[in-house]
């Protein structure tokens, strides 16, 4: 069953390993009956469902990248099972989907869900979408050894044929929320601005040490500060940029480059890269492990990423925390803030995402030693002064302002 973003399909054995990590994150299934850490066990059970009948169960997934987004299922005329993996968007879709297998694949008159009556959260959602609550079932639920009330909602045909239109319009605004995101960031970006200029510069220099092939794609070129240095490099250059505004102004600057508008999530590259540039990206998506690992999989044989981000450890920022001009290290300040960042890494963290995403660290360090504010640079510090202090962060770099990774597949 496809939506506009998001599809169900019936679960299959081999998807034991994901639904095991999904029910193993304690946060995202708390309200849900435990199960073994065992993966076989897993298996089993998956075996012996698919026996069952009146018992429907699916893995949500992305329908331009198969990525698997969580788990839904309906057993007779109860819907349940609904886990979606932390940072999903497919929530709402994903039960705009349950609601049509029910009514328009089962031929169901009603669809009724049973949930804990403290998960708020959940029985707050299944309230927009317009359910009726039937009745409160006291002790219905056993978890962790408590007996825990339920309450019992129902959707009928009719009011769903009433209220699709909207709730699947909804959906489909809820999936482009990025899009618009990255789009309202490019109308007043600051990365071709000032100092940042001169940083994405130094930034091009070290990453040229590990350059590789012909072949390169950059992820979040933005205003394409760096993009000049790979448009010289590489014979083919392809250019993956979220933002409309952005793509544009790429297209025109460097008309031999492949300029491909669309979300990491969602690109499926002809062929391979010998090198990956992701300058200043991982501190803005939501699921970094995520894109890394799915940029490794773009990497062709030998082939090398290139990223960097803010460090939190920088020097500034630690002189802001200690002058109480910034709460933590890793607090976002307002810069971070209108760049639409969604994190600043210190440099263990940074390197932990590639281990997460099953990459190889090749090479790390960093560069920019930065004492002060851009501002307070920009009007009185040389030329000369400004090379020897991004120097000196290659010297210091857990204090730098900016860190970087070389990593492999």
């Amino acid at each position: 069953m496809d939506g506009h973003v998001f599809r169900l399909r019936p679960v299959e054995v081999e998807d034991a390993a994901f639904i095991l990590k999904l029910r193993s994150d304690r946060e995202r299934s708390r309200y849900l009956h435990r199960v073994s850490s065992d993966l076989n066990a897993q298996k089993r059970w998956l075996t012996a469902y698919l026996e069952r009948p009146r018992d429907y169960y699916f893995i949500i997934e992305n329908r331009e990248t198969g990525e698997r987004e969580g788990t839904a299922g309906i057993v007779c005329n109860e819907w349940g099972r609904w886990i979606v993996r932390a940072g999903s968007l497919a929530a709402l879709e994903s039960a705009c989907l349950i609601y049509r297998v029910g009514f328009e694949v089962l031929g169901l008159d009603s669809i009724l869900c049973r949930t804990i009556t403290e998960n708020s959260a959940a029985v707050e959602f299944h309230r927009s979408f317009g359910l009726e609550e039937v009745r409160t079932l006291p002790r219905y639920f056993e978890l962790d050894g408590r007996l825990l009330d339920a309450v019992e909602m129902r959707l009928t045909r009719t009011h769903w044929d009433a209220i699709r239109g909207g709730l699947e319009g909804r959906a489909a605004r809820l999936a482009a929320a990025e899009t618009r995101r990255l789009d309202q960031i490019a109308e007043d970006s600051w990365y071709s601005k000032g100092l940042n200029t001169r940083t994405v510069d130094y930034c091009g220099r070290v990453f040229s040490r590990f350059w590789k092939g012909t072949r390169c794609l950059e992820m979040g070129p933005a205003e394409g500060v760096m993009t000049p240095q790979l448009y010289r490099a590489f014979p083919e250059l392809t250019l993956l940029e979220g933002a409309e505004r952005f793509c544009r102004d790429l297209r025109e600057r460097f008309p031999n480059a492949q300029v491909v508008q669309s979300l990491f999530e969602n690109f499926a590259p002809e062929g391979s890269f010998d090198t990956i540039v992701l300058g200043h990206v991982l501190e803005h998506v939501e699921r970094p492990v995520e894109v890394l690992r799915k940029a490794g999989s773009w990497l062709a044989p030998g082939g090398v990423l290139c990223c960097a981000v803010p460090n939190a450890r920088s020097l500034h920022r630690q002189a802001a925390v200690l002058m109480g001009l910034l709460e933590a290290e890793k607090s976002l300040n307002p810069t971070d803030l209108h760049h639409g960042h969604r994190r600043v890494y210190d440099p263990a963290a940074f390197q932990d995402e590639f281990r997460a995403a099953g990459l190889k660290i090749e090479a790390g360090g960093g560069y920019w030693l930065k004492p002060l504010s851009n501002a307070q640079m920009e009007t009185a510090w040389t030329a000369e002064m400004l090379e020897a202090f991004m120097q000196l962060g290659e010297r210091y770099p857990d204090i730098a302002s900016e860190i970087y990774v070389i990593a492999s597949a």
